[in-house]
Parts: structure tokens; C-alpha cells; sequence
């Protein structure tokens, strides 16, 4: 059973823009997409 194209990075990118709601953290989306960045290529898209 596939993920589907972009799934696991749609995730990732879901999981730090909850957690940072969550959290309170406050990051920017430029702060949340250089975060995704280190964890996939692919993740700042989502």
C-alpha cells in the first residue's frame, strides 16, 4: 500500500504547523518552511 505522492511530506509539514500552534511557539512560515526543509526536500511545498 503506497502513501501517495507527497504524502509522508504533507505529514510532516501538517505535524510543524499544528505543533506550532499547539505549542505557541510562534514561528513565521518562513521559520516553520526552513524547519521542513531539514527534514525533506519537499516538505516546504506543503
Amino acid at each position: 500500500m503506497g502513501g501517495g505522492l507527497g504524502g509522508g511530506s504533507s505529514n510532516a509539514a501538517s505535524t510543524l504547523v499544528a505543533l506550532n500552534h499547539l505549542w505557541n511557539t510562534g514561528l513565521t512560515r518562513q521559520q516553520l518552511q526552513q524547519l521542513g526543509l531539514a527534514i525533506g526536500a519537499d516538505v516546504p511545498i506543503f
